[in-house]
Order: structure tokens, then C-alpha cells, then sequence
């Protein structure tokens, strides 16, 4: 599958992550539905799953930095605290990104099964 398919793929599945995270009670298997949207469209498989759960991990974590980034140039903190608030931050998202990735890997597994199938 082409590369810009894959990025398609995991915009599709962040787009579906932040849309899951406003609906009340999805919000801790939010990343987890999204990965899995985004492993079933890539139709690669569990490999290619996991790859695009990869760059939807990605794709979630670059937000999150940049806005700790602002934030800590705003606040004008030191550079071991502004350090400590993006480490903070990456552990915030941890619980996003991996189950991101779960999630693209259960969606190749679908892929792989429905293949089978037919």
C-alpha cells in the first residue's frame, strides 16, 4: 500500500479519536476505537496495522507537545521545569498512544480475518 495511504489512514483514525473523546463515556477507549478504524482501512494486515497505529501515535503526541511547548514559553519556566512538564505531558498521552496502537493492530487482525474469510 502507497505511503500517502498510510498517512490517510492514520489521520482517519485520529479524526476518529478526537471525535470518540467528546462523546461522554468513550473517552478511555477513544484511541482504541480510532486505531482500530485506522487498522481496518489500511487493509494490510496486522503489520500494516500496527505501522498505522504507530504514526497515529505520532499524530497524537505532536499536539500535546507543541502545546506544552507553548505553554512553558508563556508561562516563561525554567528549562528543567519546562522539561518536566513535556515529560509530563508524553506520560499523559502514554494511555493515547498505546492504545493507538493496539487498536491498529486489532484492525489488521480484523483485515487479515475478513481476507480469510472470503
Amino acid at each position: 500500500m502507497p505511503e500517502n495511504q498510510t498517512v490517510k489512514n492514520a489521520v482517519l483514525g485520529t479524526l476518529v479519536t478526537i471525535t470518540a473523546y467528546l462523546i461522554p463515556g468513550f473517552n478511555l477507549a477513544a484511541p482504541l476505537i480510532g486505531g482500530i478504524a485506522a487498522g481496518y482501512s489500511q487493509r494490510t494486515g496486522p503489520r500494516g496495522g500496527l505501522k498505522v497505529g504507530l504514526l497515529m501515535a505520532l499524530f497524537l503526541l505532536i499536539p500535546g507537545l507543541i502545546i506544552s511547548l507553548i505553554l512553558t514559553q508563556f508561562i516563561g519556566l525554567e528549562p528543567f521545569i519546562g522539561l518536566t512538564w513535556m515529560a509530563l505531558s508524553i506520560l499523559v498521552m502514554s494511555h493515547s498512544m498505546i492504545l493507538s496502537i493496539i487498536g491498529g493492530l486489532i484492525g489488521g487482525l480484523i483485515t487479515r480475518d475478513r481476507q480469510l474469510e472470503n
